[in-house]
């Protein structure tokens, strides 16, 4: 994913998601990787990281999934 700290906000407004930590999503740091919960739904968001086998749909070009 691209634009993470973006995704984080959305999800917060629309679904009234809970962030539970981050790691980075500074202005030192700007790429962000953090657990959020909608009800009792969890998931990561996290902005991509090619080093670590970690590319967004944007960079490859189709969808992406992760178990």
């Amino acid at each position: 994913m691209r634009r993470g700290q973006a995704a984080i906000e959305f999800y917060r407004t629309a679904f009234g998601a809970v962030e539970l930590y981050r790691v980075g999503g500074t202005e030192d740091k700007p790429d962000v990787v953090a657990p959020v919960m909608v009800g009792q739904a969890s998931f990561w968001v996290s902005d991509e990281s090619p080093p670590h086998g970690n590319d967004s749909p944007e960079s490859l070009g189709a969808p992406s999934a992760c178990c």
